[in-house]
């Protein structure tokens, strides 16, 4: 946009901003919704893409990763899932902060909580914790 008349440049949106007008004679400059990000400059909704840690399409709200799932890419990929044996309470991470779960348990993908890695078959102990093997005569 350019306010002033003469020779001036015209002024760039703000990173994280964006404007679809063209000749705007004012800051016309539109903030990327929730999660989200473009860089300076942008002219379309859809240059705002997800941060890293959120998940959604190009240009709309943008959406934490659930605990149990994280994303270490910008842009509309979704989040992925904690192996199997692995749990993360984490919401929004940014990283693979998935944890193993405790000796001779198991959880599912995309396991939110230390609680859901139970005993394997043949050991025993609360969830979440450490499992010990079951001694000769019991099973």
């Amino acid at each position: 946009y350019k306010i002033a008349t003469g020779d001036a440049a015209c002024t760039n949106c703000l990173k994280g901003q964006f404007s679809m007008t063209i000749g705007a004679t004012s800051d016309v400059c539109q903030g990327c919704l929730s999660n989200s990000n473009a860089p300076e400059a942008s002219n379309e909704q859809t240059d705002c893409t997800c941060n890293v840690g959120s998940t959604g399409p190009d240009g709309n709200i943008c959406a934490e990763c659930v605990a149990g799932k994280y994303k270490i890419v910008t842009g509309d990929a979704a989040c992925t899932s904690c192996i199997v044996g692995q749990y993360s309470t984490v919401v929004g991470a940014t990283a693979n902060d998935c944890q193993a779960c405790p000796t001779n348990s198991n959880a599912p993908a995309a396991s939110d909580e230390q609680t859901d890695c139970v005993c394997n078959a043949g050991s025993t102990g609360p969830d979440g914790n450490t499992c010990t093997e079951c001694v000769a005569g019991k099973y």
